[in-house]
């Protein structure tokens, strides 16, 4: 049983809210294109919590901080060692004698640096116009620390005015409401700033009434317009994009009225969307009153709109009720991706809430099993951050597919929507005003709903803190997923083996026909959840194209699926296609995958790709996609090398999937390494080793068995053959019987496959084993054998004769060990 965590501390941020808060920031900012620095002042309010507070702890990274004023007078401040991660404490002393409800001001004179990891500088050619330089940021999770000191916790929120001086030919928006334009005349003047004017300028400035994490402090730069959309909306881009941004985003105002009926009054003023370049890695960010974008999301039909809806929840999910530390992350994103569902279903019907759902269990089995494995601590609803650990490299889908399969299961458990939608209401009213954890969560569900039985149910512990799927699977209606189900299931049973076929015999350019982007991508996404232990041959994907003309799809979630589904398959015919998409954008839910699969792909084409692609484009990704996109040892680790070792050649626990964002281990390492050497190249951890050595042990290897399927699955199978329903099964057991070998030895166990379309040989050492599974088969005549390794992949054996012989000979020899 999973241990609760009781309590509840801040280990992303090293300031002090408790004791001294900062409840409203004073901002000025010079945007300098020439130096790429952020140079400015703050002037925060701190209210008092606790007497005798001395300090004010603020979390910075990497930014230069000059005079520190307390009330208007010069004050003593110190800057602590650097944390990899969390950066370093600036610390202000306070005057002494103050009481729990004093209120300070502490001004702070400061640079970012220009390696901001929270800011994106852009040149023109980077730009859609290509004549003006473009500067964005990205303050999620604890990157507004490399802007400017401040309370870097989404538990500490603040209102704040800001200043911002920028080039006269651009246009400056922040995640607040505008004032003015400032001055006219254009010497462009910030009263504190340390160059208090410069030429050829003006100011621009900003009023955030409502309170919010430091998360949300955003700033953009650039040739912007904009375009109405509703009476409080509008679609800020370039010119070059700003009408098809105003076609895409057409809906909005309909998708707030229709929030608004749901969770309550929209507070914060305005509510506009920021149509950025291709660089942004997310698809949208919730800055409050201007919602960040991809033009990944430009499909020409609206089709991918739903984003938007998104993040519109979040203006009550999120920006409004905010989770008082990362670890409880799944209360912003679980509760947004409820409601934007929520919006859908108002608007498109039931069924839609219910489609998108279950297209999100998908996503959800799919980021545990295959980005993480089932037993990561990333995979728990509410994982462990302390030690240092940095929020980045915890984000994934868990947090927003696992946390609204949570909710869900708690709606459908008390009764439904008619009696779950009155309490996310007074949810919302309840904590728009107190960020709040999981326990507060819990506490507030069990006391509203004190007099339902059925709660009594919920294991919370589990829900919380068990690595892997959830303790419940929800039953959602897939009637909409239907033809895409039944059209991926014909494609999967055309292949079985992954030997190469023509495709169904009744499949026809007419499959999908009249079919929205949403159920393309329904079909694509299940097709590869069939073919999860077993890609498609190439020439399947080949004739999947030919029929649907997938390579020329411009919608961006069709797009990724399907070079998904053709890099597994080994289609090299794609790469092409592969590195244009990885070129012309850079979202992280596109790049990191797109990356991993490539690198860990069957084809050296595709592992090359990957490295030289990264190489040549690094530059320009936002530092945050580029920091993910490596997947930290994969890509970096081996970017130096030229040849590398084929991936048929290596082990199974060195061409699985690098779980995106985990800290890679010492023996991780080694793992990477040998994949970066020269073909040929003696492991690094081997060096000392002597060829005698080495022949030596392999004079000592002995084999226990060998051999192909069983003889008697085989024979059944051909028994079977006659009826249609089996034959997938009985072409099965001919292909294991002539082309797959098994061998068991005293040191390894090998699988060499040798059939005429695939050449492979994986080759697993006994001490890389974590779990061995078997069933017979047959009463026992063969069986079938799954082997678990320790790195979270596995391996299947079917059809195996002496099966538990072999069994009781793995685990005699793996006692030894």
């Amino acid at each position: 049983m999973p241990t609760p965590r009781r309590t509840w501390a801040e280990h992303s941020s090293q300031s002090n809210p408790k004791e001294a808060q900062v409840t409203h920031s004073d901002i000025e900012l010079d945007v300098d294109f020439d130096t790429h620095v952020l140079n400015g002042h703050v002037e925060h309010t701190v209210a008092v919590k606790a007497d005798g507070v001395q300090q004010l702890q603020l979390d910075t990274r990497e930014v230069s901080v000059g005079g520190v004023t307390v009330n208007g007078q010069p004050a003593e401040s110190s800057l602590g060692e650097p944390h990899p991660a969390l950066g370093s404490r600036l610390t202000v002393q306070l005057p002494a004698g103050l009481k729990a409800g004093d209120t300070v001001k502490v001004g702070i004179e400061f640079a970012a640096s220009p390696q901001a990891s929270a800011v994106q500088w852009l040149p023109p050619e980077q730009t859609a116009g290509k004549r003006h330089p473009y500067l964005f940021t990205q303050c999620q999770a604890i990157h507004a620390r490399s802007i400017l000191p401040c309370q870097d916790s989404p538990g500490s929120k603040f209102t704040y005015t800001a200043a911002v001086r920028v080039p006269n030919e651009l246009r400056a928006l922040m995640s607040a409401v505008p004032e003015d334009a400032g001055a006219a005349g254009g010497d462009g003047e910030l009263p504190r700033a340390k160059q208090k004017q410069r030429p050829g300028s003006k100011v621009y400035r900003f009023k955030q009434a409502v309170p919010i994490p430091s998360y949300l402090l955003a700033l953009a730069v650039g040739n912007l317009e904009s375009r109405p959309l509703g009476p409080i909306s509008a679609v800020w881009s370039e010119p070059e994009m700003v009408e098809a941004g105003a076609h895409e985003f057409a809906e909005t105002a309909k998708f707030l009225e229709t929030a608004e009926e749901i969770a309550g009054p929209y507070v914060w003023g305005r509510y506009d969307l920021l149509l950025l370049p291709p660089s942004f890695p997310y698809g949208g960010m919730e800055n409050p009153c201007l919602t960040f974008v991809t033009p990944t999301l430009l499909a020409g039909d609206r089709s991918l709109a739903n984003v938007v809806a998104h993040e519109i929840a979040h203006s009550w999910t999120g920006n409004l009720v905010t989770n008082s530390s990362w670890e409880s992350f799944w209360l912003n994103e679980g509760f947004t991706v409820f409601l934007e569902r929520k919006i859908l279903g108002r608007l498109y019907g039931e069924q839609r809430y219910q489609f998108q759902a279950a297209q999100g269990w998908l996503k959800l089995q799919d980021t545990v099993r295959k980005q993480f494995g089932e037993d990561h601590p990333f995979t728990c609803l509410v994982p462990d951050l302390s030690g240092g650990v940095d929020p980045d490299d915890a984000f994934s889908s868990i947090p927003y597919e696992r946390g609204f399969a949570f909710i869900h299961y708690l709606q459908e458990l008390v009764g439904g929507s008619a009696v779950f939608e009155p309490f996310f209401k007074a949810y919302i009213q309840r904590f728009k005003d107190t960020p709040l954890n999981s326990d507060d969560f819990k506490a507030f569900f069990c006391d509203y709903f004190k007099d339902n039985a059925a709660i009594q149910q919920v294991d919370w512990d589990t829900w919380y803190y068990a690595p892997g799927m959830p303790p419940v699977t929800n039953q959602y209606d897939e009637s909409l997923g239907k033809q895409a189900y039944e059209l991926a299931k014909k494609w999967h049973t055309s292949d079985v083996m992954g030997i190469g076929s023509n495709g169904p015999a009744e499949a026809s350019a007419d499959d999908l026909k009249d079919w929205s982007s949403t159920q393309i991508v329904a079909f694509l996404d299940k097709l590869a959840e069939l073919r999860a232990l077993q890609p498609l041959h190439p020439s399947v994907t080949r004739k999947m194209n030919e029929l649907y003309q997938l390579d020329g799809r411009t919608n961006s979630e069709i797009r990724s699926s399907w070079l998904l589904l053709c890099i597994n398959a080994g289609d090299e015919a794609v790469l092409p296609v592969v590195k244009d998409f990885l070129t012309t954008q850079g979202r992280m839910k596109f790049l990191r995958p797109l990356y991993r699969a490539l690198y860990n792909s069957k084809s050296a084409a595709a592992k090359q790709l990957a490295l030289d692609t990264y190489q040549e484009h690094k530059q320009s990704y936002h530092p945050i996609a580029s920091k993910m996109a490596t997947a930290r040892c994969s890509i970096a680790a081996s970017a130096s090398g030229s040849a590398r070792r084929p991936a048929a050649q290596r082990p199974l626990a060195a061409v699985r999937p690098l779980r995106a964002g985990a800290a890679c281990s010492r023996r991780e390492a080694a793992v990477w390494r040998r994949q970066a050497e020269p073909e040929g190249a003696a492991p690094a951890q081997a060096a000392d080793s002597s060829s005698s050595s080495a022949a030596a042990a392999a004079a000592d290897e002995t084999t226990f068995y060998e051999g192909s399927g069983a003889p008697a699955e085989l024979a059944l199978s051909l028994l079977l053959g006659v009826f249609v329903i089996t034959l997938p099964l009985t072409i099965a057991s001919v292909g294991r019987r002539l082309w797959i070998k098994y061998k068991f030895t005293n040191k390894r166990l090998i699988v060499t496959t040798n059939s005429p379309i695939l050449k492979r040989e994986v080759q697993v050492s006994y001490d890389q084993i974590k779990e061995i599974r078997s069933a017979p088969r047959a009463f026992g005549l063969w069986g079938d054998m799954v082997v678990f390794l320790k790195d979270g992949s596995r391996l299947e054996l079917a059809g195996l004769e002496r099966f538990q012989d072999i069994v009781d000979y793995i685990e005699a020899q793996r006692r030894k060990l």
